[in-house]
């Protein structure tokens, strides 16, 4: 599949997804929103997929929503309409997405940027890697960020940089729990290939399941009634046991 505004790769079971805008900063317009729901529907459907990573060209991951793009929305209220749309279609595909999704932040997360970051499974950033929430400073406010930030982030410093639209470094990042893992830029391929290596040894039914039950948020454990022995009865669930009393590696068939 051929995309104007994003590269794609899948290299040993991870399936890399790279926005390709570097000229803008990778800032997002609806195509690219377009493409990212494409692309993951790719990663999705094909079985070789354990892993997908979400990352930038060049030195930004992405510096939020393309500006130029607003004026095509504000034409009128059925452009508003596709342009929230395809960006709402984008976040929802990332968040409801049953394989383990990676974001390797390089340089500048901003806006809808980091948006995505809040809505991966694990963020891996680079030193100079940098968060911000500016949409404040320019009239609006900052999208899905201000319920999804909650499952993430303490009260007060959400809050604080959705009211200021003050940027955060990488270090501080991690000390508040956005963000995993830092390290040099040069290592950020390495360590975000071992965090998924990791992942993979995992079989991918529980990963479906574990993400699902997250996403949901079940206030009950009436899934151990339903879930669980599905899950048992899965071909997985049986080679894993099998492979654990066997001292193996497990095979999984995703089945």
């Amino acid at each position: 599949m051929h995309f104007k505004t994003l590269k794609h790769e899948l290299k040993d079971g991870v399936f890399w997804i790279t926005m390709n805008r570097p000229e803008f900063m990778n800032a997002m317009n609806a195509k690219m929103y377009k493409e990212l729901v494409q692309a993951f529907d790719e990663a999705e459907k094909n079985n070789e997929v354990r892993v997908i990573v979400l990352t930038g060209e060049g030195k930004s991951f992405s510096a939020g929503a393309d500006i130029l793009d607003f004026a095509v929305a504000r034409r009128g209220i059925v452009e508003m309409y596709d342009y929230v749309k395809a960006t709402l279609d984008a976040l929802d595909k990332v968040e409801e997405c049953t394989k383990p999704v990676i974001a390797a932040v390089n340089g500048l997360a901003f806006g809808g940027g980091f948006e995505f970051t809040l809505l991966c499974d694990v963020v891996i950033a680079s030193e100079d890697a940098r968060f911000g929430l500016p949409e404040g400073i320019l009239g609006i406010l900052p999208g899905t960020a201000v319920s999804k930030i909650q499952k993430v982030l303490p009260k007060h410093k959400a809050l604080e940089l959705m009211l200021t639209g003050e940027p955060i470094d990488a270090k501080e990042a991690e000390r508040i729990g956005l963000v995993n893992k830092i390290v040099p830029a040069n290592e950020l391929e390495k360590a975000v290939t071992e965090m998924a290596e990791k992942m993979k040894r995992v079989g991918p039914v529980s990963h479906k399941y574990i993400k699902e039950i997250w996403r949901t948020a079940p206030q009950n454990y009436d899934y151990w009634y339903t879930v669980m022995p599905q899950l048992f009865a899965t071909e997985d669930a049986q080679e894993g046991q099998k492979a654990f009393l066997e001292r193996r590696k497990a095979v999984w068939k995703g089945k």
